[in-house]
């Protein structure tokens, strides 16, 4: 019998490229699941060659005291935030 362990994960679509909020829910949500939560985001979804980024455990790779806003979290494109893995 194969085993299946859940994951949590959050999709974030740009019709072109740019940083992506977390609302404080699913920051929430993000720090709350941990391991088992995954942030997709799309980028150049509007275009013919879109591009997905996996982050794994978002919480444990992003700081909040200096990455969260009174809007949520702001998951900025610059510095290597958006990666595949």
């Amino acid at each position: 019998m194969r085993k299946y362990s859940i994951r949590y994960i959050e999709v974030k679509a740009r019709a072109r490229s740019g940083a992506i909020r977390l609302s404080a829910n699913e920051w929430k949500k993000a720090r709350h699941f941990d391991d088992k939560f995954r942030l997709y985001v799309v980028t150049d979804a509007g275009s013919e060659m879109p591009q997905v980024h996996r982050i794994h455990n978002p919480a444990a790779y992003f700081r909040a005291d200096k990455d969260m806003s009174l809007a949520g979290f702001i998951v900025p494109e610059e510095k290597g935030a958006l990666h595949t893995q």
